[in-house]
């Protein structure tokens, strides 16, 4: 019998929310390891909403002269905001580490970084040359399965993910899991990988995501090996 499309959405809104929550859960466990990080992701905001209170003020004030005076204290919001930044990102790193540490025992885990492309040309040339850098670096890898992260894939359940991963694995020496940079990757790329997989709807900075995705293998491997680590 076929599924109506209201069975359909309820099933991915299922899907949606199951994901969410699980995405909620990594963030409470960094939190939980690293209480700081917790802090810092607060003073960010605050910071944040500081700079915007700020800038709007400052051009009130300036309206009528028709220019925009950049003054010291926006400058220093922007330092303290760039000191949290880094602080934040070392968290995000020895949770990486961490993970990376556990996958050893299963899997060899290699990570590629590939330079963001400078945009001052223009957000298009951008992405089109960091897509093609993104297929040259895939193109070398032979018997390679290619998965893009992408907010259009397809959402799935972690026990979907690791059953999927497990046929992969028997047909494919490698999996390359494929983050794309802050402005996207085109549309070349979309049509040339062999899955492409939604994470969630909502948008993660580029180092949290490869956060996610690293326990997300772990969770994978986990339900594959019977390791007392996904609920």
């Amino acid at each position: 019998m076929k599924k109506t499309l209201e069975e359909i959405l309820v099933t991915y809104q299922k899907k949606k929310e199951k994901k969410e929550k699980e995405n909620e859960l990594i963030k409470k466990e960094l939190y939980r390891k690293y209480p700081e990080f917790d802090e810092i992701e607060r003073k960010i905001a605050k910071l944040y909403l500081q700079k915007s209170i700020k800038n709007l003020t400052i051009k009130k004030q300036n309206m009528d002269k028709g220019e925009f005076i950049k003054i010291d204290e926006i400058s220093n919001i922007d330092k303290e905001i760039k000191k949290l930044e880094e602080k934040k990102e070392k968290y995000i790193k020895e949770g990486i580490a961490e993970f990376s540490k556990r996958l050893s025992k299963y899997i060899k885990l290699d990570i590629t970084e590939l330079a963001e492309e400078d945009d001052n040309k223009g957000i298009e040339n951008a992405v089109n040359s960091e897509t093609e850098r993104i297929i040259n670096a895939i193109s070398k890898k032979n018997y390679s399965y290619n998965i893009l992260l992408d907010l259009n894939g397809k959402m799935l359940s972690s026990e979907e993910m690791a059953d999927k991963i497990e046929k992969i694995s028997m047909t494919n020496s490698e999996i390359n899991f494929i983050i794309g940079g802050s402005n996207g990757v085109n549309d070349k790329l979309r049509k040339i990988v062999d899955f492409r997989l939604c994470f969630s709807p909502m948008t993660f900075p580029h180092q949290l995501m490869r956060l996610i995705l690293t326990e997300q293998i772990y969770r994978w491997i986990s339900i594959n090996n019977n390791i007392k680590y996904h609920k």
